[in-house]
């Protein structure tokens, strides 16, 4: 064997365990083209999961509900036992007690259908009054006079002005969180509450 040839047989670079060739040149890596497409194989694997992670299909629902407490409930902790036995995530968008000493709550509940409908199952069985909510609230654009002090109140943006031009006040029923702030605050009575007022009509 000629001293060539001994210095390009095949041995093992002591910095990597695996075969290269050390040549007149140095160190020349092994092919590592296999490793490669394993390696982008692998990336595509973890790329699908992720997109299927991100694809899967969502089958939780948000219903919005009235709910109205008689006395004797007013302490029990309702809300609570229905996010423990139903698996349901609620969000309050209102609550008060009225001079009746009558509990009445505007939520949102987030979950499966069916785990939605068994809460509202049990609390109408606790003597709950439970309806499903619809916004009450308009604005008579006859009474208004533009004067904007109902927008300032306005926690959620349902009472906005979307063109600086004309200045003209608009109504979002879908923002609308039934919590009567502009009602009480309009000076010109141009807003009102179909569904009443639930501090003395209840």
């Amino acid at each position: 064997m000629t001293a060539k040839k001994e210095q390009d047989k095949e041995t093992k670079h002591p910095n990597n365990p695996k075969v290269g060739r050390v040549g007149a040149r140095g160190w020349t890596p092994p092919n590592t083209k296999g490793d490669m497409n394993n390696n982008d194989n692998n990336n595509t694997d973890t790329q699908n999961n992720i997109q299927d992670n991100t694809n899967t299909p969502n089958n939780l629902k948000t219903k919005k509900f009235q709910l109205r407490y008689p006395k004797k409930r007013i302490k029990d902790p309702t809300i609570y036992y229905i996010i423990k036995h139903y698996n349901v995530i609620p969000n309050i968008l209102r609550a008060n007690i009225t001079e009746k000493q009558v509990g009445f709550m505007i939520i949102e509940l987030e979950g499966k259908e069916k785990n939605i409908e068994d809460s509202i199952t049990y609390l109408k069985s606790q003597g709950i009054k439970v309806n499903t909510f619809k916004t009450g609230t308009q604005l008579n654009k006859n009474k208004c006079t533009q004067c904007s002090i109902c927008i300032a109140h306005c926690p959620t943006g349902a009472l906005h002005i979307p063109d600086k031009k004309t200045m003209e006040i608009e109504f979002d029923r879908d923002k609308c969180i039934e919590c009567r702030a502009c009602i009480k605050v309009c000076p010109f009575g141009a807003i009102d509450d179909l569904n009443g007022n639930p501090d003395t009509d209840i």
